[in-house]
């Protein structure tokens, strides 16, 4: 199956349309969630746990901005925030993908790290200097199929681009991210 860019783009805008259009069946936020405090240095299990809004994480994804979109992500895909605790009054917290099911509806806690591979992501049309039309391979990092949701992860998994090139096709450069399921196991 070939796709071009243009088709490509058709089917990842319908994906995050239908994405956005169920995101109400994923639950209710609570009010808080659990958030850790300290850096990375702080590797302790009895460190205070600050409780964070759901409501603002909400808001972030609201706007329009890219780098409060990848907040969010991070918050609802992050090991780091998927541990609950008790903050300093004694409340229990739970995880922020748990918390804040609505808002973390679309993203996939506990996904792999992407691997330091490119993959085959289709082809393009170019004129050359002496006005001949050559295809050319289109390339992708597995970083950038990590940021997609999960819906856009297997649509790009799944398809595969028929055109002689050094680089493979997204299931095998990408395996762990595209054998990845979000419901914390592994296709095969």
């Amino acid at each position: 199956m070939k796709l071009s860019i243009a088709q490509t783009l058709s089917v990842f805008s319908v994906l995050l349309t239908f994405t956005t259009t169920f995101a109400q069946d994923c639950g209710v936020d609570e009010e808080f969630y659990a958030h850790p405090r300290g850096g990375k240095k702080n590797k302790n299990p009895n460190r205070l746990i600050k409780k964070k809004a759901c409501a603002d994480l909400a808001q972030l994804l609201a706007s329009d901005k890219k780098k409060m979109a990848r907040r969010v992500r991070k918050v609802c895909e992050s090991p780091k925030f998927q541990e609950g605790g008790t903050d300093k009054e004694g409340i229990e917290l739970k995880p922020a993908s748990e918390a804040c099911a609505t808002t973390c509806c679309s993203f996939c806690p506990g996904r792999p790290k992407p691997e330091k591979n490119k993959f085959l992501y289709g082809t393009k049309e170019i004129v050359d200097d002496e006005g001949n039309t050559v295809t050319k391979a289109v390339v992708k990092s597995c970083r950038m199929l990590y940021k997609k949701l999960q819906e856009d992860v297997e649509t790009i998994c799944n398809t595969n681009v028929e055109f002689e090139s050094t680089f493979e096709q997204a299931a095998v450069a990408c395996k762990s991210t595209c054998d990845f399921d979000c419901n914390g196991s592994e296709r095969k």
